[in-house]
């Protein structure tokens, strides 16, 4: 049976835990940069696809590729947050490692702990706006 130390986080994070913690650092440092480099590829890969469909529909193109931009948009602002604190975790937790600086490194934490409760929310409303459209899908395919 494992002993419990009772000063385990007031002796601060061994070496090991902050290898641990500066690889993560790098890595969601990489992804930060990574989702906004994708959500702008992404944003003018829908306006074109939506552009060269509507024209080839002739569907009013104008009107097509303004609901586009208003849905990146919307994805947009959804997702600026998270990738704005996952940023801010791996910069905080970075400085806070190197500078052996206590509260960076709880900053680094809390920007963290936010990041994942947002998303989780984020998970939730979109679990249940699926199921509502399934729901909703369901009961209009009975009434057809």
């Amino acid at each position: 049976m494992l002993q419990q130390n009772p000063d385990l986080f007031e002796t601060g994070l061994d070496e090991t835990a902050k290898a641990h913690l500066l690889e993560t650092t790098r890595w969601t440092r990489f992804l930060a940069i990574c989702f906004i480099f994708i959500m702008v590829l992404s944003g003018i890969y829908i306006v074109m696809a939506t552009y060269t469909t509507s024209a080839m529909a002739q569907i009013e193109t104008s009107l097509a590729v303004i609901i586009s931009v208003i849905v990146i948009v919307i994805l947009a602002a959804l997702y600026c947050y998270p990738i704005y604190a996952l940023f801010r975790f791996s910069s905080r937790m970075k400085q806070g490692i190197q500078n052996n600086n206590r509260d960076l490194i709880n900053e680094g934490f809390r920007y963290q702990k936010t990041l994942f409760r947002y998303m989780g929310i984020l998970t939730v409303v979109s679990i249940a706006l699926m199921l509502l459209s399934v729901i909703l899908g369901g009961i209009r395919t009975m009434t057809v």
